[in-house]
């Protein structure tokens, strides 16, 4: 009698085979994600990964409450997963990265299976249930806590520390809540465990809070050069505020390894960007950025602003400012579209002001971007921006308006000032 990953071959081959071509790059809902990778917040809640922790619900489990990594990977919602990527079925916790790819931009689930597509035969290991008799994951992404020097606009003190002092001000937090989460909660063996999967690890995915302040990830580089894995992935979502932090040096470090990518988390420059995200000061920023760039030219970078109601209309000018600086090439380039908090969403613009944008954004692609011809996936991102926002309308611009007031009060900052050519969204 057939059973385990036969049973479930045998019972896919009707309509979907469980190929790789078919998989991997054909089919639009399957990822290698549920067979290669793992995300872990501060709070200790485990998702699949970072496009599904967007809601609480979609955890696959919680170490602050007895999980382990090795329980989450065969959780009851894991396997599940599983058995919907090889039935072809989409799945609630992969929504965000079905609304990137309906908009054109690049997700996640494409990366993944990018990377991970030599790891394919794990695949076909897995028994009827979704269960994997393995656990290795080449794909780390731990965000070990939520320490960081800024306090975004955009963020909340669950991933940024430095939200704190604000969210108590306003009561968005408990009083019990502490200033930093971290991911162990005070268990020395998390990490432990951590380094005994960097033995199979094939990248790692740093991000925060700020992952340039913590003490885990300078541990994790070190941990990595003594196993001489100089050839693991490194990727960053970062500020780029800090590029020394205590006795270690980042740029020194960071040319020791063959691929480190990094993904700056800069959303405009000077009074604008800083006002975005609080404690940012742009001179020191660029600075860094004009350093790493100098002093590790192997190192892969990216601007990566995340799109909402506060830099929609600058962000055509602060792309090209870095570019026409030299701070970015053309095509270093990718946008990610705010979803959440839903009052920021730039779906909210009125109608006005989303066909100027339109305009805007159209003419920008048709002349710039052509002219000094940059890619079409570039373009695509500017295009997303566009698409996304004309698809649906959002009425939160009241929470918007209470919300910007009461921060703007608070932190000595003026909205309107800052973006005079939108403070109509005030009125």
């Amino acid at each position: 009698m057939a059973c385990g990953s036969d049973i479930l071959r045998i019972f896919l081959q009707r309509d979907h085979p469980v190929e790789p071509e078919k998989c991997l790059n054909a089919s639009e809902v399957f990822c290698m994600a549920p067979w290669s990778h793992i995300h872990v917040l501060p709070s200790g809640k485990i998702y699949a990964c970072c496009m599904s922790a967007h809601a609480k619900k979609n955890a696959i489990g919680d170490l602050h409450k007895g999980d382990t990594l090795e329980g989450a990977w065969n959780s009851r919602k894991m396997r599940k997963l599983r058995r919907q990527m090889l039935m072809c079925r989409e799945s609630g916790l992969c929504e965000r990265c079905y609304i990137a790819e309906k908009n054109d931009q690049g997700s996640l689930r494409k990366s993944v299976n990018f990377l991970m597509a030599h790891h394919f035969d794990w695949v076909h290991r897995t028994s009827c249930d979704g269960f994997m008799d393995v656990f290795k994951v080449p794909y780390l992404d731990i965000r070990f806590s939520n320490l960081c020097n800024f306090r975004c606009r955009i963020c909340s003190p669950y991933l940024s520390s430095g939200w704190y002092r604000d969210a108590r001000k306003l009561w968005l937090i408990r009083r019990s809540m502490p200033k930093v989460l971290n991911v162990a909660d005070g268990n020395p063996a998390f990490l432990s465990k951590i380094f005994e999967l960097l033995e199979d690890v094939e990248c790692i995915q740093f991000g925060g809070g700020e992952p340039l302040i913590m003490e885990e990830h300078y541990q994790i580089l070190e941990r990595l050069m003594k196993l001489r894995k100089y050839d693991v992935r490194l990727s960053y979502n970062t500020n780029c505020s800090v590029i020394q932090h205590k006795q270690y040096n980042l740029l020194e470090m960071w040319n020791g390894f063959n691929d480190v990518f990094i993904m700056a988390s800069l959303d405009g420059s000077h009074g604008r960007g800083d006002y975005m995200r609080k404690g940012q000061h742009w001179e020191v920023t660029e600075e860094n950025i004009r350093r790493i760039r100098r002093e590790c030219p192997r190192v892969r970078f990216r601007l990566s602003p995340t799109i909402s109601l506060f830099n929609a209309f600058h962000l055509i000018d602060f792309y090209k400012e870095l570019y026409e600086k030299g701070t970015i090439h053309i095509n270093e380039f990718a946008t990610n579209i705010l979803l959440e908090p839903s009052m920021y969403n730039i779906r909210n613009f009125p109608e006005p002001l989303k066909a100027r944008l339109t305009c805007q954004y159209n003419e920008f692609i048709a002349t710039y971007l052509t002219d000094h011809n940059a890619s079409e996936e570039t373009k695509n991102h500017f295009r997303a921006v566009i698409q996304y926002m004309n698809e649906e309308s959002l009425h939160r611009l009241f929470i918007f308006k209470a919300v910007t007031r009461i921060l703007d009060k608070l932190r000595n900052e003026s909205f309107p000032e800052v973006f005079p050519e939108l403070g109509e969204l005030l009125k």
